[in-house]
């Protein structure tokens, strides 16, 4: 656990209160912990230091968006062949789609970086 800035504490404050369905009753709890970036995990501590572990976390948060986003923009979530050589060939071919997907935004990202990269920052140790 480590404990945000006053800037992203008070982002985080106000985006509670406004996603809330009765912004009165968010718990002063809820808020208290709206100052720090809460992580559980299986590290130890004499083998991974604070900083080494948000940054796994940080890569590993990555590969899972992009996953979800594969998934997204190929329908690769569900398989609708039955044998196994269309399937390949299908699964193949909605890789190959998500390479070029990948290629282009990555160049598109070099010039409109992504919402929150800023944002990111702040959290850095």
């Amino acid at each position: 656990m480590i404990k945000k800035t006053a800037e992203a504490t008070e982002r985080c404050k106000k985006k509670i209160i406004q996603e809330s369905k009765n912004p009165k009753n968010v718990k002063d709890e809820t808020l208290r912990y709206a100052e720090f970036i809460i992580l559980f995990t299986t590290f130890r501590e004499d083998k991974f230091n604070t900083e080494e572990i948000l940054d796994l976390y940080r890569w590993r948060w990555q590969i899972e968006l992009a996953f979800k986003r594969l998934k997204s923009l190929t329908g690769i979530g569900q398989l609708p062949k039955h044998d196994e050589q269309s399937s390949r060939a299908w699964i193949s071919s909605k890789l190959f789609i998500s390479l070029v997907i990948e290629k282009l935004t990555s160049k598109l990202e070099r010039l409109f970086p992504p919402c929150g990269e800023s944002q990111a920052r702040e959290y850095r140790l």
